[in-house]
C-alpha cells in the first residue's frame, strides 16, 4: 500500500512540474462592464448584501446604498468620516465597518422600510395620526 501512495504522490509532482515547465495552461477571460457609477467621493470599501441585491459603498462620512433592481443609487447614510473599511456579515445580516485611526469597529444593521400606500383605504380615526395599523383581512 505504501508504495502505490509513494507512485501516487510521484504522479501528481510530475504532472505539477509539466505544467510548469510546459509555461502552464492558459485560458481567456471576457470581462463585460455591468455598470459604471460616478462618485461624489472616493470610495473607501464596497460590500454587497447576501442577496446581491444592494451595494454598499463606504466613502468618507456616509454609507452610499446601490439598488442593483433599480439600477440607482437609493440612499446615503451619514457615517462618522473615521470609518475607512467595511464588510458585510451574511450569519448577522449586518455591516461591519473599521477604524483603523479610532481603533473601533462598528456593526449596524440595514432594514429596508417598506411603503404601504393607504391613501383611499378605509379608516377609523384622524388622517394625520402618528401611528398607523393596517390590517390585511380580504385574502382570497
Amino acid at each position: 500500500m505504501n508504495s502505490l501512495k509513494r507512485k501516487l504522490y510521484f504522479s501528481g509532482i510530475l504532472v505539477m512540474l509539466t505544467f510548469l515547465l510546459a509555461g502552464g495552461a492558459h485560458s481567456k477571460v471576457e470581462l463585460t462592464i455591468l455598470k459604471d457609477l460616478n462618485l461624489d467621493a472616493a470610495p473607501s470599501d464596497i460590500a454587497v448584501s447576501a442577496e446581491g441585491d444592494m451595494i454598499y459603498i463606504l466613502t468618507p462620512g456616509e454609507i452610499l446604498i446601490y439598488e442593483t433592481a433599480k439600477d440607482a443609487l437609493s440612499e446615503r447614510i451619514p457615517m462618522d468620516k473615521e470609518y475607512d473599511r467595511m464588510t458585510y456579515s451574511e450569519k448577522l445580516n449586518a455591516l461591519v465597518l473599521s477604524s483603523s485611526k479610532s481603533k473601533s469597529v462598528r456593526i449596524i444593521e440595514p432594514e429596508k422600510i417598506f411603503e404601504i400606500p393607504v391613501s383611499g383605504s378605509p379608516m377609523k380615526g384622524k388622517e394625520d395620526a402618528k401611528v398607523l395599523i393596517a390590517v390585511f383581512d380580504d385574502y382570497q
